[in-house]
């Protein structure tokens, strides 16, 4: 029916919304994985000798750095990650809103099928 063939786009592209969120999850993950990672080499980083200690300056920096841009595609991430659900909650509330028609426009039939065999047996009694 037109309803049916309305759910099933809507469908795919629940499943396809639902893969996508799962997908940038994944990645939120492993930016923040990496990003503590991150933070634990600079509390482990041992001070030394003049030289070592402005070797490990810089790679402080390098660190704070690659910690700044990992924060920078983390909340990148989320921001994407919030659309997809945003756009998954309303692919969900279209999704149902087309079930309840569906069904609605079931209960209708039924009742009209049954007020026909009642004209039917009226007809014919």
């Amino acid at each position: 029916s037109l309803l049916e063939s309305r759910i099933q786009p809507l469908d795919a592209m629940l499943q396809g919304l639902q893969e996508e969120r799962d997908s940038l999850a994944h990645e939120v993950d492993e930016t923040k994985t990496k990003l503590s990672e991150v933070e634990q080499k600079l509390e482990t980083v041992p001070v030394v000798d003049q030289d070592a200690i402005s070797h490990l300056e810089d790679r402080v920096k390098e660190l704070d750095a690659h910690a700044t841009a990992l924060q920078s595609e983390n909340s990148s991430l989320e921001s994407k990650l919030h659309e997809v659900e945003n756009r998954l909650t309303e692919t969900l509330k279209e999704h149902l809103a087309a079930v309840a028609q569906l069904d609605s426009a079931r209960s209708e039939r039924s009742l009209l099928e049954s007020r026909i065999q009642s004209l039917d047996a009226m007809l014919q009694g």
